[in-house]
This record gives C-alpha cells, sequence and structure tokens, in this order.
C-alpha cells in the first residue's frame, strides 16, 4: 500500500491519547498541532483528523512497548476514508 505523509488519518484519542496531546502543549515544535487535536477531539467524541507527519511527530517519541496505547479502536489510524476537502466520508459511528 502506498501512503503519502501529508495524507489526513483518523484517530480517536483516548485519555492516555489526550493528556500525551496536553504534555505536547509545552512543546514550542508541535503546540498549534496538539491544540488543534485538542479542539477537534472535544467537539466530536475524541475523534480527529490530522496529517500522518503531524501524528508521526506528536506521538511518535512517546511510543514503547507497553506504553498506554494513545487511540480507540484497537489502536488503528483510520486511512482513506476523508474527502479531499477533509470531511469524513465514512467516519464510524460512536458507540
Amino acid at each position: 500500500m502506498e501512503m503519502n505523509l501529508s495524507e489526513l488519518v483518523m484517530v480517536r484519542w483516548t485519555d492516555a491519547g489526550l493528556s500525551l496531546l496536553k504534555r505536547a502543549m509545552n512543546d514550542a515544535q508541535v503546540v498549534e498541532i496538539a491544540s488543534e487535536q485538542i479542539a477537534q477531539a472535544s467537539k466530536s467524541d475524541g475523534w480527529c483528523d490530522i496529517q500522518l507527519w503531524a501524528l508521526m511527530r506528536l506521538i511518535g517519541p512517546h511510543l514503547q512497548l507497553g506504553s498506554q496505547a494513545p487511540f480507540i479502536e484497537e489502536n488503528e489510524v483510520q486511512v482513506g476514508l476523508l474527502s479531499a476537502a477533509g470531511a469524513s466520508t465514512n467516519k464510524p459511528t460512536a458507540p
């Protein structure tokens, strides 16, 4: 599967993931990305769209074997579900 790092992906943040985002607010290099994710999550039951490179930049340094999962839905990133405008065309419904 080919994927562009600028592609939008969908994640649903867990409490651990939101905590990670709040800690990222102290990092000048990612504060803008983190604040946007926190704002989106608060309006959509934790669901957020984000470019893949930005997601990697946010969570990459914090992932390790045995760490708490930053996403709900079996720790998956939803790819290819977004329209060109960024709106979800097949967004999973909340339980």
